[in-house]
């Protein structure tokens, strides 16, 4: 499909995607010399902006999930089309925070059947690597609240706890698909440094593919 690298960081809210996703894109620039496009999900398209919308006016972790999984299955397509298989098709480096692993996560939790979910992810191209950063979801609702960010649909405790469990699980069910679990807790150094050489590791494989 593509010469450039697809590359995503998941994990729920708190974890440091966001920071590791901007600190990776620079990491890559540097070590490639290649144009990196960083994007993220919800993306900006029309569903994307929908679903940004009912995050902040939702309250009950378990409502709307049908709608959800209609919406997260449309954005990500469209998103898909739009931005990332022309960047990979340029050969650039895409940076994602958050694909198909976040959906599977959270609309599980919100009791969407695995089966149901999958399905609609059929066709969509693997990343050559997630990175899922974990933390106890205690850890994560304290970074949230020091940052002062507003809790959203999905940012209530219990459901973290599953949703993390979530994670790790398919992190096992998608290992031949690259996916690696990496610890999130301790410094934001200490923490870009494992996922550095995960990178490194990417990078690696393909000068010897």
């Amino acid at each position: 499909m593509s010469n450039g690298l697809f590359i995503v960081f998941e994990g729920i809210d708190g974890s440091g995607k966001s920071e590791n996703c901007e600190r990776a894109a620079a990491y890559l620039s540097e070590k490639t010399r290649k144009s990196v496009f960083l994007t993220r999900e919800p993306s900006d398209g029309t569903a994307g902006k929908k679903i940004r919308r009912m995050l902040k006016t939702d309250h009950d972790p378990a409502a709307n999930a049908e709608k959800y999984l209609q919406l997260y299955a449309k954005d990500r397509k469209d998103h898909l089309k739009r931005e990332i298989v022309p960047a990979l098709k340029r050969g650039e480096t895409v940076v994602c925070d958050r694909y198909k692993l976040s959906t599977m996560a959270f609309q599980q939790v919100q009791g969407i059947a695995p089966e149901k979910i999958e399905k609609m992810h059929r066709g969509m191209p693997a990343p050559d690597l997630t990175i899922v950063l974990d933390l106890p979801a205690e850890k994560a609702l304290e970074r949230t609240e020091r940052r002062g960010k507003k809790s959203e649909k999905f940012e209530k405790l219990e459901f973290m706890k599953a949703v993390r469990q979530n994670y790790l699980r398919l992190a096992r069910k998608f290992a031949k698909e690259n996916v690696v679990v990496v610890d999130a807790a301790g410094s934001r150094r200490a923490v870009f440094g494992r996922v550095g050489k995960q990178l490194d590791k990417l990078l690696a494989s393909r000068k010897t593919a």
